[in-house]
Parts: C-alpha cells; sequence; structure tokens
C-alpha cells in the first residue's frame, strides 16, 4: 500500500521488532516452533503500523492478533495484507486496538526517538477542549 491518508505522524524506526502472536504461540515457550515469530517494523504511527512478517494463510483482513512492542502486548486488528519480494514474507497494516496508556507510550517514545533521530521537532499535544455543559 503505497498511499499515504493517514492524517497522523507516521515514522519509520531503524530496527525495530514487534512478537508477532499468532493463535498456537506462547511467549518464552520451549520449542521455536510455538514461539511467536519476530516482524519487522516498517512504520509506525499513533493509530497503527505496517510490519513484514513471516507469511501465514491465518493473517486475512480482520483478522486480531496479539503484538509485543518492547515489554507490552496489545491486541491489533490487520486493515491489510500484501506480498513481499522476500520469499516467505509479507506485509501487513494493522491498527491498534483498545491501546492501554502503557502501549500508548511506547508508541510516543518510538515516535519520539525517530523524530530525534530525523531532526523534527515535536509540538506538544494541544488540550483537549470538553463543552462546559
Amino acid at each position: 500500500m503505497n498511499d499515504n491518508r493517514r492524517i497522523v505522524l507516521r515514522v519509520r524506526p531503524d530496527a525495530l521488532g514487534v512478537l508477532w502472536c499468532l493463535p498456537g504461540t506462547k511467549i518464552g515457550h520451549r520449542k521455536e516452533s510455538k514461539r511467536p515469530p519476530l516482524a519487522k517494523v516498517i512504520d509506525v504511527s499513533h493509530t497503527g503500523m505496517q510490519v513484514a512478517a513471516p507469511c501465514d494463510d491465518r493473517i486475512v483482513r480482520g483478522v486480531v492478533i496479539e503484538v509485543v512492542i518492547g515489554d507490552v502486548t496489545t491486541p491489533v486488528r490487520v486493515r491489510w495484507t500484501q506480498q513481499t519480494t522476500t520469499p516467505g514474507w509479507s506485509c501487513y497494516g494493522v491498527e491498534f486496538l483498545r491501546p492501554t496508556p502503557e502501549v500508548q507510550q511506547a508508541i510516543v517514545d518510538v515516535i519520539r526517538d525517530c523524530s530525534a533521530r530525523d531532526g523534527i521537532e515535536l509540538r506538544e499535544e494541544a488540550a483537549v477542549r470538553r463543552p462546559m455543559w
């Protein structure tokens, strides 16, 4: 997917990986075949990310899986899939579902690190306006 329809800042981390927790995998499992594979984050925003991960027929649009970013786990919904030129790998666009404050902070940390690396100064987020009634 090459269009840029997002309305939020999207950054490209140098070497960020996430655990790609498909059904039947378990973090820390003794058998390698039961451990979640590592997916490479291509870009990330406050609302989702694009990752390159091993192909799996169970991952289709609409499927919800778990990913581990740093040391926090969060559910994501697959929005699109696309084959890559690397055999056995695909790209997946996912959106974060119900991100906890810890997940949001992990994402903000990645965005801040990438912005500092790229020389981009981030503004503080605007105060939320609430009606007085």
